[in-house]
C-alpha cells in the first residue's frame, strides 16, 4: 500500500474548527446529489463530482470530531498486520482465518497480501452474523419472558 495512503494524524484544534466550519458550509451543497463547486483562495472554481463532494463532507465530519482519517483505494492490497488491525483481531488470528480459507489472499513472494475489498467483505459478513445471533438471542429472551 502506498505510504501516502496510510497517514494517521489527529487534527489539531484549529483544524477541527476549520473542518467544522467547512462541513457546515458544504452540507447543503453536497446534499443535493449534484456536482459540488469549490472556490480556491485564488478565486479558481473547482467542480467536484457529487460522490467526491459527499466523500469530502464525510472527511470533514470526521475531522471536526477529532478523528484521524485514512483513504484506502478499494483495490489496495494490505499486509496481514494492516488487515488484522482493520478487523480488530491479532495478526495470528488473521493468519488462521486466511489458512482456513475464510478470506482470500495472494502470496506473490514470502508475504501474504489481502485485498481491501476482501477484508471489507469479511467484516460485513461477520457483522451480519453477529447481528443475526443477537436477534436470535433477543427472540429467545422474549420467548422465555412469555412463559
Amino acid at each position: 500500500m502506498p505510504a501516502s495512503v496510510v497517514k494517521l494524524r489527529l487534527p489539531s484544534p484549529d483544524e477541527r474548527q476549520l473542518a467544522r466550519q467547512a462541513y457546515k458550509s458544504m452540507q447543503d451543497e453536497a446534499a443535493n446529489d449534484a456536482p459540488v463547486r469549490l472556490l480556491t483562495s485564488h478565486g479558481v472554481a473547482i467542480d467536484l463530482p457529487a460522490d467526491a463532494g459527499q466523500l469530502l463532507l464525510d472527511i470533514l465530519d470526521h475531522m471536526a470530531r477529532g478523528d484521524a482519517v485514512t483513504l484506502i483505494p478499494v483495490h489496495a492490497e494490505l499486509t496481514t498486520q494492516q488487515a488484522a488491525d482493520m478487523l480488530n483481531v491479532s495478526r495470528p488470528t488473521l493468519v488462521k482465518l486466511l489458512e482456513e480459507g475464510r478470506l482470500a489472499y495472494q502470496k506473490p513472494g514470502r508475504h501474504r497480501r489481502i485485498k481491501f475489498e476482501e477484508v471489507m467483505r469479511y467484516k460485513q459478513q461477520s457483522e451480519n452474523a453477529r447481528a443475526d445471533a443477537l436477534d436470535e438471542l433477543a427472540a429467545i429472551g422474549q420467548e422465555l419472558e412469555q412463559e
